[in-house]
């Protein structure tokens, strides 16, 4: 009888280990998914032009775009837009708009993080007289309100 008792709970140790590694793996594919979601959380970006109402009929143009995508919309009459839903990944974001009929533009690039709220100031002011002359394109510096990222080794590159 001794045999059997002893034939039994070394059956029961390999169920138990069994059931311990089968609650091990569910484990870690439970925190694999739970990384891999938060990973790919979407972010949203805010783009606020705070000269808008100086802007010919108050209106401007944004435009963002991703390697594999282009969204662009006018608005009119409001200073600031806003995206959500965005992917992670690398955008440019450009602003166009003309000021006494001459037209002005200003971009930045950003780097979205996984459920990242990115919030991006970019002014359009008013072209300089030699602007407004020659009836060109002026540049304008953008104002992130984020840190922009240091620069790459490659900085120097293009």
């Amino acid at each position: 009888m001794a045999e059997i008792v002893t034939a039994s709970s070394g059956a029961a140790k390999k169920v138990e280990a069994a059931q311990a590694e089968r609650e091990r793996v569910a484990q870690d594919r439970a925190a694999a998914a739970l990384q891999a979601g938060a990973a790919s959380r979407p972010g949203s970006i805010e783009v606020l032009v705070p000269d808008a109402a100086k802007l010919d009929d108050f209106r401007w143009t944004v435009k963002l775009q991703s390697g594999k995508e282009e969204l662009t919309e006018e608005l009119v009459g409001a200073k600031n837009w806003t995206h959500i839903g965005v992917t992670p990944g690398q955008y440019k974001v450009t602003v166009a708009a003309s000021i006494g009929k001459t037209p002005s533009r200003a971009s930045a690039a950003l780097s979205i993080e996984p459920g990242e709220a990115f919030r991006l100031t970019l002014p359009l002011t008013e072209p300089s007289k030699e602007a407004k002359d020659a009836s060109s394109l002026v540049p304008r510096k953008p104002s992130p309100s984020t840190p922009a990222p240091p620069p790459s080794a490659n900085a120097g590159g293009l």
